[in-house]
């Protein structure tokens, strides 16, 4: 679940070599499943701004990147953050938030598909619960989505895996997200309340759906 989602990033949020943000990030409408190589803005306990990653986590045990690999690693269950040994490490250690303004999932309605884009009620973007690695053979960094169960809402919208992203609220949540122990930081990993996030009907892209989500 949460393969695509919606980003754009201004000059101010960069704060990274004065390099223009479209050689940096991908913009727009980005899929782990079809963008070749989509890059996300990623918030870590060792940056006050954000920065480029690869989505989908290629563990610094890797020693090339293997795109069917790295999809498959585009979410990390929260049930398997403390026992999964590509996720274990990224979360002890390199927990992140990635910026985004919506993402998309797809209810099911017999052999239908219907896309939903999914906001934050008040209208500010979206920080996703993330894990990173530091692959310094390639000289690469990357991440994964953290999903947890889903609320009442997602749970009518992605009817059928009812998953969602870990989504983080600014403040204590976030902080302890990034800064805190493992214990603290999976205390945070629980469906957003209900009513914070708001989905709408996707209608520009309700044609038959190229890929399984």
């Amino acid at each position: 679940m949460c393969y695509t989602v919606s980003a754009y990033y201004t000059q101010a949020e960069s704060a990274l070599q004065n390099t223009a943000i479209s050689d940096l990030f991908s913009q727009g409408r980005v899929s782990a499943m079809r963008d070749e190589r989509p890059v996300l803005g990623v918030v870590t306990a060792e940056n006050a701004g954000i920065e480029p990653m690869l989505w989908g986590l290629v563990p610094a045990w890797n020693k090339s990147i293997d795109e069917s690999w790295r999809r498959k690693m585009a979410n990390a269950t929260v049930e398997r953050l403390n026992s999964s040994p590509a996720f274990k490490p990224s979360f002890i250690y390199r927990r992140g938030a990635v910026l985004v303004r919506s993402f998309f999932e797809w209810r099911h309605e017999g052999r239908t598909k219907i896309p939903y884009e999914i906001f934050r009620s008040d209208g500010k973007d979206m920080l996703l619960g993330a894990i990173w690695a530091d692959n310094s053979g390639l000289d690469l960094r990357s991440f994964s989505v953290v999903t947890v169960p889903a609320n009442p809402t997602m749970a009518f919208i992605h009817n059928t895996k009812q998953r969602m992203p870990l989504v983080l609220e600014q403040g204590t949540a976030l902080q302890h997200w990034l800064h805190g122990s493992p214990s603290q930081a999976l205390l945070q990993a629980v469906p957003a309340n209900e009513g914070i996030l708001i989905g709408k009907i996707d209608g520009g892209h309700q044609t038959r759906l190229e890929f399984e989500f």
